[in-house]
């Protein structure tokens, strides 16, 4: 036998079947332009939100000079990003990482007053400790104290008391020994 529906009720559920994938179709339609927006949104944070985001969380870096590091992240800004390992301080410069493991996503946005804190920031801090550092520019380094700041530059007394001024427009490493990191 042969389902011999009246057109009128064939109509009546073509109706609500089209209606039904419109709907389906809408859905579809917001969804995928939530996940647009959530690209979007994701494409606009940088490493250095990222690393915001991972105080407290153990990473391994590797410098383009083909050294890695390990550490526990401590504090970061747009430019640099400080880990600890068993008492050593890291002070890395966030243009010179080539790789990044154990990264989460963002979780916490930098604010502008974070972003901005500038590296001689960190090396007050350091400086104040009477902390010794090694300073790693292209191809050589430099040890001692700090004894004072520039805009860009640090002077350092050596171990045989020596003053020297480094400048730090390539610096890519600054290892601290001595030092504590307290966030404030």
């Amino acid at each position: 036998m042969h389902d011999l529906t009246p057109p009128a009720a064939m109509e009546e559920r073509l109706g609500e079947i089209l209606a039904d994938v419109r709907d389906r179709m809408s859905t579809l339609e917001r969804e995928v332009g939530d996940l647009g927006l959530i690209e979007a949104e994701r494409a606009a944070i940088t490493v250095a939100e990222r690393l915001c985001g991972a105080h407290g969380q153990r990473l391994g870096v590797q410098l383009r000079d083909g050294r890695q590091l390990r550490g526990l992240v401590r504090d970061s800004a747009a430019g640099w990003v400080i880990l600890q390992e068993e008492g050593q301080l890291l002070i890395l410069a966030i243009g010179q990482l080539v790789r990044i493991t154990g990264l989460g996503r963002a979780s916490k946005v930098a604010t502008k007053v974070d972003a901005a804190r500038s590296l001689t920031s960190v090396l007050r801090r350091v400086a104040a400790q009477r902390a010794r550092v090694r300073i790693h520019l292209h191809k050589v380094a430099f040890d001692g104290k700090i004894l004072a700041l520039g805009a860009d530059y640090v002077e350092l007394a050596s171990a045989d008391g020596t003053a020297m001024v480094v400048p730090l427009t390539n610096w890519y490493l600054i290892e601290v020994w001595g030092g504590q990191w307290d966030e404030n």
